[in-house]
């Protein structure tokens, strides 16, 4: 007995089937200060954030800074923030805080570590701690909430180029 031959030529394979893959998240960069705010997918809905006046410290450095300042790539690193009547300067030299005409360098020798943290909606504070046991806080005013933000993220970046 002869089958029928089908009139249509057979379909092609239904597309393979691709499984569902769970993204895990990165472990947090070296330099995410232990206490930072978890992404919000992995924090729990009862933790509380850390009070707001928690400095986040940070060591000064324990490798010589390459001549010239920043990494080897040669690029001039610094980080800046001004206010009316305050600044803060972060560079391969050290430290400079303090109110407009009376600014204070540190070296990154005399350093022993430097916190910071947000004081209110809109100002930043920094506390230079020194070897020699003396601590050396300078409050800058941001303009705008958001550049306080921008602050608080360049802040542990710069730092690290420089431990």
């Amino acid at each position: 007995m002869n089958l029928p031959e089908p009139d249509e030529a057979p379909s092609p394979p239904a597309a393979a089937y691709a499984p569902t893959v769970a993204v895990v998240a990165p472990p947090p960069p070296s330099y995410a200060p232990h206490n930072a705010f978890q992404p919000p997918h992995q924090q729990q809905q009862h933790q509380q954030p850390p009070p707001p006046n928690s400095p986040l410290p940070y060591a000064a450095p324990t490798r010589p800074v390459a001549a010239g300042g920043a990494p080897d790539d040669g690029a001039d690193l610094s980080f800046v923030a001004v206010g009316p009547g305050s600044s803060l300067l972060i560079d391969a030299d050290g430290v400079t805080l303090g109110p407009e005409g009376a600014e204070t360098q540190y070296t990154w020798a005399e350093i022993r570590t430097v916190a910071y943290a947000a004081e209110g909606p809109k100002h930043l504070g920094v506390v230079v701690h020194l070897h020699h046991g003396t601590a050396h806080p300078c409050v800058i005013a941001a303009r705008r909430k958001s550049r306080l933000q921008e602050w608080l993220q360049d802040l542990p970046l710069i730092l690290e180029c420089f431990q």
